[in-house]
């Protein structure tokens, strides 16, 4: 080492973020100065590129320069036509967000590109306030940030800054933030990015009633035209039916019969279509689905009100400013009691007693007044697995194997959608190949599935194999086998942030195993009982004896919880003890032995 800088390990680094945001009572203009340094081929390679995001109902973008400059100083701008525009949005959002991907030209390490662009927003097309954001601390490291807003008489806004990285200052009517040398934020597999860097916010929304007032005015301009609601209720419900079946019943019509589509159109942001439109095309999107269930509930008699959802966010307590920009998606809840129930319409493969599992624990705003944000219930135990295991022994040690797995609720929910566009045979290969990864391709394996089609049931799978002979005829029965679903479901928990706090979802396995030998055997032992208790769980398991069976009926249960950073190696090494001890062990004597 000659003590130089290693060029060769240098990252990609932004030299300047300039954004200067001018807040009109007709117009928003933001514009906005990139400048990046590019010091090797593979900062060339990955981030080549830079991308001008905007609103496809609101927004009009003009490109004041984008260009690369040289080593040697040659200066190489973009060709318009070079620019290609897509959509960006996501399945659950409700927005028209477009990118406009610029392809910086002859880029080669050492190069600097620039881009200057203008992005003008008009205010008479918005269905909402406005508001902003940025995270001044992203994966790579900045040499200087800056933000300024400035704002008409007349303008309101609210602002704050919980970022270490940029010092913000008031002035009448603008706010101007700097930053010097932003690190590049620290990865780890596991993040929820938005709620861990910090964030400037700026908002012309008072307060979260402000919020729930204009959330809420747009979603009940949906109720409007709702005749259609009526006659499927006439279809769907019968006198005598629970008040569950009703739930279940017309959830199970919104999220199966109305496909999801996005038709976040102009006037349509946020509110949604009105009922018998969404009815007579038998589509929508999350809000359009979630004021149709709304109205079918409500008319059932079961008090039902929409939510939105910040899908990215789990912490309520990093939404500083209150604004509609955290939230993308929309549910359906009710109270039962003092529990709060909700159920997602773009999801038909999860039961209506709880949401899918990629929105549980989410950050929400109920639209009744009054509300604040707060989280979406999740379950005590996401991943919850059944496992039912016979294995029955012929004279000669061979072994015939029936296994029953049931996945239960949110677990339930995601393996039907992931399986939901497989045809049967492409099924089957991943129940064998799924069984291979646990317990190895010795045997021939068939299998059976129930509960696919219906989200009111357990998903299950059946398999039964046949295994070669693997204890020897005329020794003694000394055999021992893995809990081998639950040590599988133990190994997938493992936690791997290091800087980060981690979110773990909930683990319960029940497993028994049934262990049935001929009377040629008699047994002597079947291993000891276990009860294992720790803070972060518990696994018990209980052993049952007759003549010639024994069964182990074995339980995990790991709550959900928050793991900060430094425990991560303490639950690791409790799961790791635990699937040690998935093991069970019998031993017989031949009857007619010594």
């Amino acid at each position: 080492v000659d003590g130089r800088k290693d060029r060769d390990r240098e990252p990609v680094r932004q030299v300047l973020q300039s954004t200067e945001i001018n807040l009109g009572a007709r117009t928003v203009v933001t514009r906005v100065q990139r400048v990046w340094y590019f010091p090797t081929v593979e900062s060339v390679q990955e981030f080549g590129s830079d991308v001008i995001s905007f609103d496809g109902r609101t927004d009009s973008v003009v490109v004041r320069e984008a260009a690369t400059i040289l080593p040697g100083g040659e200066v190489v701008r973009l060709d318009p036509a070079t620019a290609q525009v897509v959509d960006s949005d996501t399945y659950n959002e409700f927005s028209d967000t477009r990118e406009a991907v610029i392809l910086y030209p002859r880029l080669e390490p050492g190069s600097l590109a620039v881009l200057h662009f203008e992005r003008s927003t008009d205010r008479d097309a918005m269905e909402v306030l406005w508001s902003y954001g940025t995270f001044p601390q992203q994966l790579f490291p900045r040499d200087h940030v800056e933000l300024t807003v400035k704002w008409e008489p007349g303008i309101e806004v609210q602002w704050s800054n919980d970022s270490p990285h940029l010092t913000c200052e008031r002035e009448a009517a603008a706010i101007d933030c700097n930053g010097r040398d932003v690190p590049a934020a620290v990865t780890d597999p596991r993040v929820s990015w938005r709620d861990e860097l910090g964030l400037v916010s700026v908002s012309e929304y008072r307060d979260w009633d402000h919020v729930v007032d204009v959330a809420a005015g747009a979603f009940y301009k949906a109720l409007g035209r709702s005749e259609g609601a009526s006659q499927v209720l006439l279809d769907l419900i019968d006198e005598g039916m629970s008040r569950e079946e009703v739930i279940a019943r017309l959830h199970a019509f919104v999220a199966r019969e109305i496909r999801y589509v996005s038709v976040s159109e102009r006037g349509h942001a946020i509110t949604p279509h009105e009922i018998d439109e969404t009815l007579e095309r038998g589509y929508g999107d999350c809000k359009d689905k979630s004021a149709l269930l709304t109205v079918l509930l409500n008319r059932a008699g079961i008090d039902a009100y929409p939510v939105l959802v910040a899908t990215e966010r789990m912490d309520p307590g990093r939404l500083n400013v209150a604004t509609m920009r955290y939230f993308d998606h929309m549910l359906v809840c009710l109270n039962e009691g003092s529990v709060r129930r909700c159920v997602d319409t773009v999801d038909s493969y999860t039961d209506s007693s709880r949401p899918a599992h990629w929105v549980q624990g989410r950050v929400a705003l109920e639209l009744l007044r009054g509300s604040r944000p707060v989280l979406i219930p999740h379950d005590r135990y996401r991943w919850h697995l059944g496992v039912e295991t016979s294995i029955e022994f012929d004279d000669n040690g061979a072994q015939t194997e029936t296994t029953l797995r049931s996945y239960l609720g949110a677990y339930a929910g995601l393996m039907r959608g992931y399986l939901a566009n497989m045809s049967t045979d492409q099924i089957v290969r991943w129940a064998q190949d799924d069984y291979e990864r646990v317990l190895g391709d010795m045997a021939e394996t068939a299998f059976e599935f129930s509960g696919l089609d219906n989200p009111s049931e357990p998903f299950s799978v059946r398999s039964e194999a046949a295994y070669p002979s693997l204890v020897g005829a005329d020794d003694r029965f000394d055999y021992r086998e893995r809990s081998a679903w639950l040590t599988s479901e133990l190994e997938s928990v493992t936690l791997v942030n290091q800087h980060y706090r981690s979110f773990f979802a909930g683990l319960r396995v029940k497993s028994e195993y049934l262990i049935k030998i001929p009377p040629k055997w008699r047994f002597e032992w079947a291993g000891p009982s276990l009860n294992f208790e720790f803070e972060y769980g518990t696994m018990t398991r209980e052993i049952r004896r007759e003549d010639q069976s024994v069964r182990f009926t074995t339980l995990l249960e790991l709550p959900a919880r928050w793991v900060a950073p430094e425990e991560s190696s303490r639950f690791n090494a409790f799961v790791k003890t635990l699937g040690r001890e998935g093991q069970m062990s019998i031993y017989a004597e031949l009857a007619d032995g010594p």
